[in-house]
C-alpha cells in the first residue's frame, strides 16, 4: 500500500554558521494539503568544517539527487543510458544553487558589518580556549 506523500517543494539552500561548523540547509515550502500552506521552514543536511567544504558538498548532494531523474528523463526522450547534455544541466543547476547559497550568506555577514578579516579574528578567538576569570579581569 503506497502512501503517494509528495515531497515538499524545495525553495533554496543555504548556509548558515554555527558555533562548531558551516551547516548546508535546504528550505523547503509546505505544500497546499498542509495546515500551514506555504509556510517555508529549513532542514539541515551537512555539517561541514568551513565554506569550502559545505559548498562542495551541497554541489555533489544536488549532483546525486536530481542527477538519476535527469538520466531517466533523457532515456525516456532519448533512448539513451547515458546523456551528458542531461548531466550538464544538472551540474549548472547546482553550480546556481550553491553560488546562491554562497551569496546569502555574504550578504547576511555584510548586513552585520563584518569584513571577512574581522569575521576570520572572531572566529579564530572563538576557537582559542577561554581563560580563567582571574587572568581575563588581570587579578
Amino acid at each position: 500500500m503506497s502512501l503517494d506523500l509528495i515531497p515538499n517543494e524545495v525553495a533554496r539552500y543555504g548556509l548558515r554558521a554555527d558555533w562548531h561548523s558551516m551547516n548546508v540547509v535546504v528550505v523547503k515550502r509546505r505544500g497546499a494539503s498542509s495546515k500551514n500552506a506555504g509556510q517555508e521552514y529549513e532542514e539541515t543536511l551537512a555539517y561541514c568544517r568551513d565554506v569550502r567544504n559545505a559548498s562542495l558538498w551541497l554541489f555533489n548532494h544536488i549532483i546525486r539527487a536530481n542527477g538519476a531523474d535527469a538520466q531517466a528523463a533523457a532515456e525516456v526522450t532519448t533512448r539513451s543510458l547515458a546523456d551528458v547534455e542531461a548531466l550538464m544541466a544538472v551540474v549548472d543547476e547546482a553550480q546556481r544553487h550553491v553560488l546562491a547559497a554562497v551569496e546569502s550568506l555574504e550578504t547576511n555577514l555584510a548586513a552585520l558589518g563584518l569584513s571577512q578579516k574581522e569575521l576570520v579574528k572572531a572566529l579564530a578567538a572563538a576557537d582559542t580556549p577561554a581563560k580563567a576569570d582571574g587572568e581575563s579581569s588581570g587579578q
